[in-house]
């Protein structure tokens, strides 16, 4: 089915009122509160959540859970939206087939605005790399002292390109389809709730190979700091070593759980206590 329209999306600016900011929408103010859309799940057999198969029944409850906050005044929505990047240069942005990875753009657009058709959305892109691309692209993901692997590296020059190229192709599809009227921006999802997966484990990253290249290619283009590491002896990539890493990382403050305490954090507690005891 060919959904493309010659809808066309509000202009949204930000514009100045009585010396302070505000969003216009079409030239009119508007404040903007929204519902973090959640999709909604199966069970397998399992008890294991998974994604729904029957896209009309997905369509209907979601409907259902939006419909209340239209009937309240509330009419905006925040939509985390599957890009439909399938595997390496493969994109689909009408049929994803990893809905892990987010549900489809048009089944969102559709269950939002069944139940409020003033729908005003914020598109979340969830930019996760598909299960395809990294079977493809091993060394472009995030690698911390203990030589576990996380996520894609945000040094992964591979994995931007690869964006890059494709996302103002599902950027036009948005705005292409009958619900661009109902659009108002987007921004984009990187790794969990745009932190890295390896921040939320108190991990020392990112010793990947993504990392190391976008590192050295910063250095090159820095001359001054090329000259000082060249001086330095620092002209072929470092290695890791682990057991240095453990004993740099012993050896720092940490609670009693074993995270390191953060240097700013150390410098709060120093003054603390030399402040109690009369210092």
């Amino acid at each position: 089915m060919d959904t493309r329209t010659q809808a066309v999306a509000p202009r949204v600016t930000i514009g100045d009122r009585q010396g302070r900011p505000v969003l216009l929408v079409d030239g009119d103010p508007y404040f903007y509160t929204a519902y973090f859309l959640r999709h909604v799940v199966d069970r397998d057999g399992e008890g294991r959540l998974s994604p729904m198969t029957d896209r009309d029944e997905y369509v209907r409850q979601l409907a259902h859970l939006c419909r209340p906050f239209a009937q309240r005044g509330i009419h905006g929505y925040e939509v985390p939206v599957n890009i439909g990047w399938n595997g390496p240069n493969d994109w689909d942005s009408e049929r994803p087939k990893y809905l892990r990875n987010g549900e489809p753009a048009l089944d969102q657009f559709r269950a939002i605005t069944q139940a409020d058709p003033e729908a005003r959305m914020m598109v979340n892109f969830l930019i996760h790399a598909p299960e395809a691309w990294k079977e493809r692209f091993p060394d472009e993901f995030e690698l911390d002292d203990e030589g576990n692997s996380y996520e894609v590296s945000i040094g992964s020059d591979s994995y931007l390109d690869e964006l890059l190229e494709n996302l103002p192709r599902f950027i036009r599809f948005v705005e292409e389809s009958p619900f661009a009227p109902n659009v108002l921006t987007y921004f984009f999802s990187y790794g969990h709730e745009g932190f890295t997966w390896s921040t939320l484990r108190n991990a020392v990253t990112d010793f990947s190979p993504a990392m190391h290249r976008c590192f050295r290619n910063w250095l090159r283009k820095s001359t001054a700091m090329w000259r000082i590491c060249g001086r330095h002896g620092v002209t072929r990539r470092p290695r890791l070593r682990t057991q240095e890493s453990r004993r740099v990382r012993s050896s720092l403050p940490q609670t009693s759980d074993g995270s390191v305490i953060p240097p700013a954090h150390r410098r709060c507690s120093t003054t603390s206590s030399a402040a109690s005891t009369g210092l």
